[in-house]
C-alpha cells in the first residue's frame, strides 16, 4: 500500500508539472489530527508559523492519504497555480530515498508495468522510475 501511496505520489506531481488542475477530491479525504495520530497543538503551531513567512503561500499536511490541513497565505487559495520551479524534483528526490531506504522500491530502474497492470501493453510502461 506504501507503494502506491508512492507512484500516486509521483503521478500527481507529474501532473502539477503540466500545469493542469488536478482536484485534490480525487485523491483525498480529510481528516483532523488527532483521527490520524498527529497532534492538534503542532498543526496549528506549524499553520501559525508559516502564516508568519512572507514567501510561503501554501501549507498542505497529508498523512494517511487524508489532509489534516490545508492553508493559504497572502491572498493566495486553492484555485491559485502556484510556480513550483524544482521544489516538484526536491520532493520527489527526497520521497525516493525515502522508499528506497524503507524498501519500498527495490530498483529505480523497475519498470512502470511492474507497477500498473494497465501499462502491460503502453510504451508508457517503459517509463522507469529514475525516469521520473
Amino acid at each position: 500500500m506504501r507503494l502506491s501511496l508512492y507512484l500516486l505520489f509521483l503521478l500527481f506531481m507529474q501532473q502539477c508539472q503540466k500545469s493542469e488542475i488536478v482536484d485534490r477530491a480525487d485523491f483525498w479525504d480529510t481528516a483532523k489530527p488527532s483521527e490520524v495520530g498527529l497532534n492538534a497543538d503542532s498543526i496549528r503551531t506549524a499553520r501559525k508559523n508559516a502564516g508568519e513567512l512572507s514567501n510561503l503561500y501554501a501549507l498542505m499536511v497529508v498523512k494517511d492519504r487524508k489532509i489534516v490541513l490545508e492553508a493559504y497565505f497572502a491572498g493566495h487559495s486553492k484555485d491559485d497555480k502556484f510556480h513550483l520551479r524544482s521544489i516538484t524534483k526536491n520532493i520527489t528526490s527526497a520521497l525516493t530515498g525515502i522508499a528506497l531506504r524503507d524498501s519500498i522500491l527495490l530498483r529505480l530502474d523497475t519498470p512502470l508495468r511492474d507497477y500498473y497492470r494497465n501499462l502491460q501493453n503502453s510504451k508508457n510502461g517503459d517509463i522507469t522510475l529514475r525516469h521520473l
